[in-house]
């Protein structure tokens, strides 16, 4: 007989099948009734049992009989990983991650309260059909405060039943496996973005200051650049990852654990620069380079405002204030909402300023966003 087709069961069959609770269920049949001696047919009559008590009745009823076939057929069949992955897969919607969150959530309701209960019933009888002794296990009883026994049915189901669970526990382990990478990922998306913060602002925050020795000046740039140089690849590195969906969680949680200590590391260092003797702020001319628009429009190209505005959900006024400046909020409202009003602040209806701003990444080699790139118009 053909397996049942996974993909024509509901969520609920689903988990009956794989996990085998079908073959420890108590099921209810109607058999009719024959008296021997006159041969009158009677009321039918109700059996209700599991497949082990139909099969010790040792009766040759046709009708039980075939009921035990049927059920025999139905269970008895295994599945591939690889059918199960489908289910699951078109079940989720390609494992998006909200449908496979309350998947998990359903498959743990009927683990505890519909297969484990059946389980811990039939183990607890066949302890007692088998003399074996009962495992008990201590609990603190809730209303006298004392410390009563009872038995121990996770070590009773493990011994009764050490391999009905298989599927289950790995469609589980399946789920589990994509939800885990997809919280890599996001992970890995928000090193992406400090990373790329802090590359900009150490770019940037060099330029304030003037250092009285040249030997102190030199040292400085070329510190502070070979660090940008080595953030700039692993931002590099962490968005390939993301792109080819990383295979491997130790190489995920090997470059997140390493990005997030040099993003530390840089901060520290960048901290211990500007307090060094040597240092001293210096007034700056005022250049295109200190302008609201341009700092804001900056953030747009390297991808750092959509990115905050997508991951973390911030509110205009928290996407300011995260990115150092409560001034830049009318400019990133009004690009954010493509508005057109009186003393516009929306940087995409300047493509002039576009343009700077363009001009200025491939100048300094900082990566651009399409998106940004395909709102310039080039001559």
């Amino acid at each position: 007989m053909e397996n049942i087709k996974l993909e024509n069961l509901t969520l609920i069959e689903f988990l009956e099948l794989i996990s085998g609770y079908n073959e420890i269920k108590e099921y209810t049949i109607k058999i009719n009734s024959t008296n021997t001696k006159t041969g009158n047919v009677g009321e039918p009559l109700e059996v209700t049992g599991r497949i082990n008590d139909f099969k010790e009745l040792n009766t040759n009823l046709p009708q039980l009989e075939k009921f035990i076939q049927e059920l025999e057929n139905e269970n008895n069949h295994s599945y591939t990983e690889i059918e199960i992955y489908n289910y699951l897969k078109k079940l989720t919607d390609n494992f998006s991650n909200d449908e496979v969150k309350i998947v998990l959530n359903e498959m743990e309701v009927f683990e505890n309260m519909e297969l484990f209960e059946e389980m811990n019933e039939v183990s607890e009888l066949e302890y007692k059909r088998n003399g074996w002794e009962m495992p008990l296990v201590e609990y603190k009883n809730i209303m006298t405060k004392k410390f009563d026994k009872m038995p121990n049915y996770k070590v009773m189901r493990n011994k009764v039943f050490p391999f009905l669970c298989w599927n289950f526990y790995r469609a589980k382990r399946l789920l589990n496996d994509k939800l885990k990478k997809d919280n890599n990922l996001v992970e890995l998306q928000k090193f992406e973005l400090q990373a790329r913060l802090i590359s900009l602002r150490m770019g940037n925050k060099i330029l304030d200051y003037e250092i009285k020795e040249i030997e102190k000046k030199l040292e400085c740039k070329e510190d502070i650049n070979s660090k940008i140089t080595l953030l700039n690849d692993y931002i590099k590195t962490l968005h390939q990852s993301q792109v080819s969906c990383v295979p491997i969680d130790e190489e995920i949680n090997a470059k997140g654990n390493a990005t997030k200590q040099l993003i530390e590391w840089l901060n520290i260092e960048l901290d211990f620069w500007h307090k060094k003797k040597g240092f001293e702020k210096q007034p700056k001319q005022k250049n295109i380079q200190d302008e609201l628009w341009f700092n804001v429009g900056l953030f747009f190209a390297t991808g750092v405002i959509p990115m905050e505005k997508k991951m973390l959900k911030l509110s205009v006024n928290q996407l300011a204030k995260d990115l150092g400046n409560t001034s830049f909020r009318p400019y990133i409202n009004q690009s954010i909402n493509h508005t057109h009003t009186k003393g516009d602040k929306n940087i995409f209806l300047y493509n002039d300023k576009l343009l700077e701003i363009y001009n200025h990444c491939i100048k300094n080699k900082i990566p651009i966003e399409k998106e940004f790139q395909d709102k310039i118009q080039f001559d």
